[in-house]
């Protein structure tokens, strides 16, 4: 009997964590990780955990079930995938065999995931774990996000989309807007600075939630730029090329890129460089326009 009790307690606690991991909603408190001390598994005190298809096994037990792909940039493949010992829908982010295996990559992927677990807001995109799969590939996982970009939302409008105008009328839009402005400030309290701000990189989840993403590209404002920059963008990014013939990528998206970023390759961008995006942001809000429409920002 006192067996019998305490699998109860342990199942009441497993369900606990489980229940509030799957909530994930600005104004639940988020669930990061559920495990046992002394390599013990999950299952091994509870019954009825089982774990089917591709499975990626981790260290302390944790395990995935991958599904489908859900994006790829230049660093990575983004995988829906259900954490099996919690119990949700996550974003399983892998990082590419085309990266490479070069140190330089491996440490710009790790502080990525590193960068925007440190940045706990409601406004920004939670990861959850950082690791490394079987086959030796980092990855991390973060809350899998259902709903649509900012940029549908304008595109929408744009097109005269009736719904769209209904759900999203300007009073709203400047709530998402707010909203936004809230996770860069706290990012740049905790000396990050985004990089990369625009609307492709905002999601308004189906409960309404507003979540900043992409951090791919963050640093540290403090941090000093690098020889050479070798993140690579999927949105056709400004290049130049140095007097030694090195590529130096000047990072972001033309039209949200900060005038100084494109005048210098060797300015990696701070606080300004992000609020100038910001305000690019909301004339893209306020007009359905781009702020620059062509790429040759000369």
């Amino acid at each position: 009997k006192e067996g019998d009790s305490q699998r109860e307690d342990v199942a009441m606690f497993v369900d606990e964590a489980r229940i509030t991991a799957q909530l994930e909603h600005p104004n639940i408190v988020p669930v990061h990780d559920l495990g046992v001390t002394e390599g013990t598994q999950i299952t091994d005190l509870v019954e009825g955990t089982s774990v089917a298809g591709a499975v990626v096994v981790v260290g302390s037990g944790r395990c995935y079930e991958v599904a489908n792909r859900v994006a790829e940039g230049g660093m990575g493949i983004v995988y829906e995938a259900s954490d099996q010992v919690s119990r949700r829908t996550v974003a399983m982010k892998v990082m590419s065999g085309k990266s490479g295996r070069a140190k330089n990559d491996l440490l710009k992927f790790i502080e990525e995931a590193r960068i925007t677990a440190l940045l706990e807001h409601p406004n920004i995109i939670p990861v959850h774990d950082l690791g490394v799969t079987p086959e030796q590939s980092l990855f991390y996982t973060m809350k899998y996000v259902r709903g649509v970009t900012l940029t549908d939302i304008i595109l929408g409008l744009r097109h005269g989309d009736e719904a769209l105008i209904d759900q999203y009328p300007l009073s709203r839009l400047l709530n998402i807007f707010q909203k936004v402005c809230d996770a860069v400030a706290f990012a740049h309290s905790k000396g990050v600075v985004h990089r990369d701000l625009k609307p492709d990189n905002v999601m308004i989840g189906d409960f309404g939630e507003v979540l900043l993403m992409d951090w791919g590209l963050a640093r540290f404002a403090t941090d000093a730029p690098p020889a050479v920059e070798q993140e690579k963008m999927d949105n056709d990014p400004v290049v130049e090329e140095s007097l030694d013939g090195l590529a130096r990528r000047v990072v972001g998206t033309p039209g949200f890129l900060a005038p100084e970023r494109i005048q210098n390759s060797l300015f990696p961008g701070d606080e300004r460089s992000d609020i100038y995006a910001l305000g690019a942001t909301l004339y893209s809000m306020l007009t359905l326009r781009p702020p620059i429409a062509e790429k040759d920002l000369k």
